[in-house]
């Protein structure tokens, strides 16, 4: 089947832009759906990968920073559909209605890619195991300059801090420390389903990011030559 043109739907009760998610399927707006927030892509039977895509793609598509112009939806609503095309199926954009096949959003879509590479991103030193000294100080610059987007958040007598693209340990008391960070605040994406009708999601969910290391205190070994 051939669709021409992009609409957008919102849901009804507080008018947040929803996205459709199975495109060879018809959405039915007078049906009533019901939602889950938990192991959704067992319900549209695909990967926990793609689902994940999709999610990044609600949060980083249309409404994200600068992305308040309605072409943002489209192409957002462009690259779910590309996340799970049943085979033999083919999508692009046109330069009108009935134009020739040309993608003319592609600087849109690129940057919307980089968004998601980067959150997916973890610090050069990430799930790593690091040993110091008491009262030394041990300073971690991360390579892949992500770790400004990082909160410390494991309450640990260890003093740890971010600056910039560094994290600062001091090794105050021996032991062994798990640092845990965070990126984002989690919001389950609800999906919709309803019958037989096209499922769809709320743009109104968080992505989050972690990442834990280990630091390990040692007092100092002391040699008497005599």
């Amino acid at each position: 089947q051939s669709y021409r043109y992009f609409k957008t739907a919102y849901r009804k009760s507080d008018n947040v832009l929803v996205y459709c998610v199975e495109p060879d399927k018809l959405l039915n707006l007078n049906q009533n759906y019901i939602y889950i927030t938990d192991n959704q892509w067992e319900a549209l039977n695909i990967s926990k990968e793609k689902w994940r895509r999709i999610e990044l793609l609600g949060y980083f598509g249309y409404g994200y920073n600068k992305h308040t112009d309605e072409k943002w939806a489209a192409i957002t609503q462009y690259l779910i559909w590309q996340t799970v095309l049943p085979e033999g199926w083919f999508l692009t954009f046109t330069d009108g209605y009935e134009g020739e096949f040309k993608n003319i959003h592609e600087k849109e879509t690129k940057e919307i890619e980089y968004l998601l590479k980067n959150f997916e991103t973890l610090p050069s030193f990430e799930n790593e195991n690091f040993k110091i000294t008491k009262n030394s100080k041990l300073v971690l610059k991360d390579t892949k300059d992500v770790l400004s987007n990082y909160t410390l958040v494991s309450p640990t007598s260890l003093k740890a801090s971010i600056k910039n693209n560094e994290l600062i340990v001091e090794g105050s008391e021996n032991g062994e420390y798990t640092l845990e960070f965070v990126r984002g605040e989690y919001k389950p994406t609800k999906l919709y389903l309803s019958n037989n009708d096209q499922a769809v999601i709320s743009t109104d969910g968080e992505p989050e990011k972690r990442f834990k290391i280990t630091v390990v205190v040692e007092s100092g070994n002391l040699t008497i030559k005599r």
